[in-house]
């Protein structure tokens, strides 16, 4: 473990004391509802109903998106029962058809509150819509032009929106953007997954997919089989080898090394019935030195899975691109995942996917060049992923995932911060846009992990509870300056909401 994870680590375990003495917050309680966005004052909150739920087949619409999008959180949806603007006592309910569903982790506010762009749908459709209060949802998408549609961003002011349709069942995702002055149009090619926009709408980044859908397939038929299959806990196998996905995406093929043996025997694992072995299944035993013929073996058992060569395992590869209304598109690294946008659209953020002997690293890329935001916390054991950024892109918190170990950090102008241990305490959840406010529960506070705030240059944060006999946080929101948090909680088996602020 680096210094700075285990700097993190003694701190959290030394705050116990100062933020007890924060002065109490009387919070407003919000009864059945669940938050999902707020506006940059908080004066607006997007809720919706704690008692909405999804219908069976409402699964064929994630089934579909989770099979183009598998990194992103572009195919979570939700129930879209009681969606609506909420300021002060009063809702605007969003007019949607009854049995709605949304892709609510995606929905964005305008700053002022008065626009909303997400993607939403019944009965098996999903369009990307723009609502303003008072008005009817608007498609973004003209209707002959995508079998389903869905938005990624949304400027400050509301007046640009981006996002992804699918031109068809067959198809891969293609980005377009929407202004209000000029309507919808296609971004070029070699975007076609829009995943932030500058504040200004003038820059969109994201991902240019490099495969075909059926490379999307196999990928998810290897990820349920990881998941499903039992290879990684039994103690008799020493190593696996998935060769192939059928055409259906629903069969994968492959061998075991048996442990304690020089056997290898193949495998079909079907994606609803397990694995569904044939009586004889190739086996290879090996009594000689060195390794044998596996690419033979290997042709061997995809002739008894009833497959060939052109179901062999391949990925789709990503490349990161950058959008701008005056260059147009262009590829900004090749081979690499996107990972954040400051919204003055000068810093993007990547993990170039091309390292062969450590964990793909966190780059910034800016004006003044490229930054290995690992060096910066002076580790590449760790995988780091962006859960904030400041406008301008010089304070980032960041999330360092090492094996299990999950750990907060937080780099200004390219250096590492040493944690005070009011920072160390907190489990964030979210931050305000300049990354210089956070929320989120405690982690060493008893009674109840009360919901915390902390500002950058305070000596504690502030505890704030809700009345309530039990009290189970799930999620916490902040708006743009930091000084509303929408805090959703359980009491009883019941949801609410409880609203703190505005906070001096």
């Amino acid at each position: 473990m680096s210094k700075p994870l285990i700097l993190i680590a003694a701190l959290a375990a030394a705050f116990s004391f100062s933020a007890a003495t924060a002065a109490p917050v009387q919070p407003q309680r919000i009864e059945g509802r669940v938050a999902e966005a707020l506006s940059f004052t908080g004066e607006t909150l997007l809720v919706r109903s704690s008692k909405g739920e999804l219908v069976e087949s409402d699964m064929a619409v994630i089934n579909s998106l989770k099979l183009r999008f598998p990194e992103y959180d572009l195919w979570e949806i939700q129930s879209a029962a009681g969606l609506a603007l909420r300021s002060g006592d009063r809702e605007d309910p969003v007019p949607l058809p009854a049995g709605s569903y949304a892709a609510l982790t995606r929905a964005r506010l305008s700053d002022d509150g008065r626009v909303l762009a997400l993607a939403a749908g019944a009965g098996g459709r999903l369009d990307a819509l723009r609502w303003q209060r008072g008005g009817q949802p608007e498609r973004l998408v003209p209707e002959d032009r995508a079998w389903r549609s869905g938005v990624s961003d949304m400027s400050a002011d509301g007046k640009t929106v981006t996002g992804w349709l699918l031109a068809s069942e067959d198809s891969l995702p293609q980005g377009f953007i929407w202004t209000a002055d000029k309507g919808f149009s296609l971004l070029p090619e070699p975007l076609s997954v829009p995943l932030a926009i500058s504040a200004d709408g003038r820059t969109v980044a994201g991902d240019h997919y490099r495969g075909t859908l059926q490379m999307l397939a196999q990928r998810d038929a290897l990820m349920r089989f990881d998941a499903e299959s039992g290879l990684g806990e039994n103690e008799g196998v020493k190593h696996w080898e998935t060769l192939a996905v059928s055409g259906d995406g629903r069969r994968v093929a492959g061998y075991v090394e048996l442990a304690r043996s020089r056997t290898w025997q193949g495998f079909v694992w079907d994606t609803e019935k397990g694995f569904v072995n044939p009586a004889k299944p190739p086996v290879l035993r090996h009594k000689g030195k060195g390794m044998p013929d596996l690419a033979a073996f290997g042709r061997r058992v995809l002739a008894a899975a009833g497959m060939s060569d052109a179901d062999r395992v391949q990925f789709v590869q990503t490349d990161v691109v950058r959008w701008t209304a005056d260059e147009g598109a262009k590829q900004i690294q090749p081979d690499a995942a996107f990972a954040g946008l400051s919204r003055d659209g000068r810093s993007l953020f990547l993990h170039p996917l091309d390292q062969k002997d450590r964990l793909p690293p966190l780059w910034q890329l800016d004006a003044n060049g490229k930054h290995d935001l690992n060096q910066a916390v002076g580790s590449d054991t760790v995988y780091l992923t962006i859960r904030a950024v400041s406008p301008d892109g010089s304070r980032m918190w960041l999330n360092g995932s090492k094996g299990n170990a999950d750990h907060i950090l937080l780099v200004e102008n390219g250096g590492l911060l040493a944690f005070t241990p009011a920072v160390a305490s907190i489990e964030p959840q979210a931050f305000s846009r300049d990354a210089g406010t956070v929320a989120g529960f405690s982690r060493i506070e008893e009674p109840g992990y009360p919901s915390i705030r902390w500002r950058a240059g305070d000596a504690s944060p502030r505890l704030m509870r809700c009345p309530g006999d039990e009290q189970d946080t799930s999620r916490h929101l902040i708006s743009g300056d930091g000084k509303v948090i929408a805090a959703g909680q359980y009491d009883n088996g019941k949801n609410h909401i409880c609203l703190f602020g505005p906070l001096p």
